[in-house]
């Protein structure tokens, strides 16, 4: 049974590996078919003999992951496509850098982000059950980043409820690769939390890897994960 779950976790994210595929020449094709503006023309111009430094997270999958991704297809691309030249630099999950130009993870882009994927939150529970519908999820304990509680308990609206708020989405992956043995497979640490919400692109990994299922989509609940450009256009 195990065996077969795991199949069908990894059919998933094949989907959603050729869902981003997708995306990213949707993307390449629709900057094709628009002229640049005058602004980003100069840009150009003004760089093409500079290297851009570009700071990327490097440990989510498909997106930026030990140095391929679509990120990293889509830096070639314009590099390419415009004669330019970036340098990157890598840094983790929940790090801080001081770079004009980085990757980052946002509950709404600016004016001045490239997006260059849409995520949905995921709730993940350590004994797996199934909710079709948000109302149902009800008398739990749930693990969330603290920047994410307020939407979160909004949205679902529902006091039996509990929140136990963690600073970074490492905090959240910590509680899962944490397992006591003497716990059945999956099951999050010591019963701390009854589950966590995360986007679903950074628990992918985990997915694969120790069979976790996914128990609810919160498909209006988006994550963007953009590179920002800091008042550069």
């Amino acid at each position: 049974m195990k065996t077969k779950n795991k199949k069908i976790v990894v059919g998933i994210v094949i989907l959603v590996v050729l869902a981003l595929i997708g995306l990213f020449y949707f993307i390449l094709g629709s900057n094709s078919q628009n002229k640049l503006t005058l602004s980003e023309s100069r840009w150009i111009d003004s760089n093409k003999y500079n290297v851009i430094d570009v700071a990327l997270i490097n440990d989510i999958p498909v997106l930026s992951y030990n140095g391929s991704g679509v990120y990293y297809d889509y830096l070639n691309y314009i590099e390419n496509k415009y004669s330019l030249r970036f340098n990157v630099i890598t840094y983790k999950l929940d790090s801080e850098v001081d770079y004009q130009y980085k990757m980052e993870i946002k509950n709404m882009p600016s004016s001045n982000d490239l997006v260059i994927y849409e995520d949905d939150l995921v709730l993940v529970t350590n004994e797996y059950i199934q909710y079709f519908d948000s109302k149902d999820i009800s008398n739990i304990k749930i693990g969330i980043l603290k920047d994410d509680k307020s939407t979160v308990s909004k949205y679902l609206n529902n006091d039996t409820i509990e929140y136990v708020e963690y600073e970074s989405y490492s905090d959240l992956i910590d509680l899962v690769n944490k397992k006591d043995s003497t716990i059945e497979d999956n099951q999050i640490i010591e019963s701390e939390v009854d589950g966590i919400i995360i986007p679903k692109t950074i628990f992918t990994k985990k997915l694969i890897e120790d069979d976790f299922k996914i128990s609810f989509h919160f498909s209006n609940l988006n994550k963007y994960f953009v590179i920002s450009l800091n008042g550069n256009s």
